[in-house]
């Protein structure tokens, strides 16, 4: 369940509310949050490598779709995110 892990870091959501599930690519933790920001941190040291800002709300966050990683707005929008790059 969890509960006896040891924390190894935290990291201030600062209001964002996360939707969807956690993305693990390469070294990189991947996270959509309903205002539409998608953030990229660290999984070693939970910094903040990358913000993506979205111009909409977002309602299942992200998925990956064959080899593509996508970001589902509430509006039935699908944006790509590209995430060769942090």
């Amino acid at each position: 369940d969890g509960k006896d892990l040891p924390e190894k870091w935290t990291f201030d959501l600062q209001k964002l509310a996360p939707v969807g599930p956690v993305l693990v690519k390469n070294d990189s933790l991947w996270l959509a949050c309903r205002n539409g920001t998608v953030l990229v941190l660290n999984a070693d040291t939970g910094k903040e490598v990358r913000r993506i800002e979205l111009s909409q709300s977002l309602s299942l966050g992200l998925r990956v779709v064959n080899d593509a990683t996508v970001a589902i707005a509430v509006d039935g929008a699908v944006y790509r995110i590209e995430t060769d790059r942090e």
